[in-house]
């Protein structure tokens, strides 16, 4: 009586070995790229994008069990939010707005600049499968993008937002030095001066609050 139990069950765990082997060697050569990732100052990262997405295709090529779309989802996801704490490390949230404006905007617009390029390399590559399955059929990913991408696009929507803000603070800061000649010169100035005395007693206000709120409402990706 016990005989199909066991059978079925050594059958199950011969099979679980064997995935776990077929997983764990072709998902190790990912720790390396992983770690180049987190050791690299991300403003310098933008270089180890192709290798990492490189490995992940021939994962998917190879691998007889990891060739499947909710496996590779999950292990996009991971990526994505490895990328996002690596542009949050570079932005310190905390600070960003006590920051000097030029800098904030120079580390806002870098950080978008390697989001919008992961996202090309991405696309590159799903657009590009065919070549890394040379002795079996070519299996596409069908999945749609934003199954993986939906927390890397809000925080990325949320950079733009920062980045508009950014822009709209600079052009303010101009007012302070506008001076307007002619018969209405004064009138307008003095209005110019209160437009940017209230810009400034605002966003004074809002620069001693240490705060990564703009930040923790995106839910992170599992």
């Amino acid at each position: 009586a016990y005989y199909p139990c066991f059978k079925t069950l050594f059958k199950n765990v011969v099979t679980a070995l064997a995935e776990a082997r077929d997983i764990t060697l072709y998902l190790n050569p990912l720790t390396r790229h992983f770690q180049q990732l987190e050791d690299t100052e991300f403003s310098e990262s933008k270089v180890l994008l192709k290798p990492l997405m490189h490995v992940v295709c021939l994962i998917w090529s190879n691998s007889m069990y990891y060739c499947h779309s909710a496996k590779l989802i999950v292990l996009l996801r991971q990526i994505c939010n490895l990328i996002i704490q690596q542009a949050k490390r570079f932005l310190d949230p905390s600070s960003i707005f006590h920051s000097d404006i030029d800098e904030a905007m120079q580390r806002i617009s870098l950080s978008i600049q390697i989001l919008k390029y992961f996202r090309t390399v991405y696309d590159e590559y799903k657009d590009n499968i065919a070549p890394f399955f040379k002795d079996r059929p070519v299996v596409n990913w069908t999945f749609h993008p934003n199954a993986v991408f939906e927390r890397f696009n809000a925080f990325l929507e949320r950079l733009f937002t920062i980045q508009w803000f950014f822009n709209t603070v600079i052009e303010f800061l101009k007012l302070e030095k506008v001076e307007i000649g002619g018969l209405k010169g004064r009138a307008l100035s003095a209005r110019i001066t209160g437009v940017s005395v209230e810009f400034n007693q605002c966003f004074s206000c809002l620069r001693p609050r240490r705060t990564t709120c703009w930040i923790r409402t995106i839910p992170r990706s599992r």
